[in-house]
């Protein structure tokens, strides 16, 4: 558990622009951070794995499980974080980003899904579960507002400024709005489909 944990320590450091000007290096730097991680994480399992293979000491036996069960469980990570990483690419790629604010944070479910909704008033979305690629806690200033790629009613991506930090974002109740897509032009529902937002991914 400490492994997962800390694959998903929050970063603070970023190397490209927060404005929504730079959606390509966001994806990028994710993808490195995340692929570094598991890097340090495969190393730190083969060390574990080591000591007992090369001193032949009995009661150093236990560190090769505890090193195959933080492969095992950070290799399952490695693979959610890079598919939420995935899908915000196609939706900063297949849409325009837009500034939404505020964002109203509603909570965090037992899954690590947090709840939140964008704007306000007529201009409020439905409620979304939004993932994290990055981070346990939510991004500092979120609730200022985000830079916003995607549909309400189908989903997207959304850029934290300051943090840089991106999270996949789709309806919380995907079934009660299937009607509401259905009558939609069908220029968004192309977009949705191109974007890969056409169903429920999270």
């Amino acid at each position: 558990m400490t492994a997962v944990g800390w694959m998903y320590k929050s970063v603070n450091a970023t190397a490209y622009a927060t404005d929504g000007s730079d959606c390509r290096g966001a994806v990028r730097h994710h993808r490195l951070v995340v692929v570094r991680r598991f890097v340090v994480l495969v190393l730190v399992a083969g060390s574990l794995g080591a000591v007992p293979l090369s001193t032949e000491i009995s009661y150093f036996f236990p560190l090769i499980v505890v090193g195959m069960l933080g492969l095992v469980s950070g290799a399952i990570v490695l693979v959610q974080q890079l598919s939420w990483l995935r899908h915000c690419s196609r939706a900063l790629k297949a849409y325009d980003v837009e500034f939404r604010t505020p964002v109203e944070k509603l909570g965090r479910q037992s899954s690590g899904k947090r709840v939140l909704r964008l704007g306000e008033g007529e201009q409020a979305s439905p409620k979304m579960s939004a993932r994290q690629p990055l981070g346990l806690d939510w991004p500092e200033s979120i609730s200022d507002g985000v830079w916003f790629a995607g549909d309400d009613v189908f989903g997207g991506a959304l850029l934290v400024p300051g943090s840089g930090e991106l999270l996949l974002v789709q309806p919380q109740d995907w079934a009660a709005l299937r009607g509401e897509r259905g009558q939609i032009e069908a220029e968004r529902q192309q977009r949705a489909e191109r974007a890969g937002f056409d169903r429920q991914l999270i």
